[in-house]
């Protein structure tokens, strides 16, 4: 199959992964990057009013079609408990 299709086929693979409606206070600006990714600051809503402090990473690739896709934020680990 062509690249799109292999894109898509990947991310509905792990569309159980994304946790984007949880995502709060995500920084306007990165706090890092790199050749395929961006990283962002934000709080993880859990259960209650728990949360915690994470890292989003949202990557970038081509598609072949000489644009880059971004791809839904997806969550590195980097708990710091908050109390709420």
């Amino acid at each position: 199959g062509d690249s799109k299709s292999i894109n898509q086929d990947v991310l509905s693979r792990i569309k159980h992964l994304d946790v984007t409606e949880r995502i709060t206070d995500k920084s306007q600006k990165t706090v890092a990057h790199g050749g395929c990714s961006d990283v962002f600051a934000g709080y993880l809503r859990k259960e209650g009013d728990d949360r915690v402090r994470v890292a989003i990473k949202r990557l970038r690739f081509n598609t072949g079609e000489e644009k880059v896709m971004k791809v839904r934020q997806s969550l590195l680990v980097a708990e710091e408990p908050t109390g709420s």
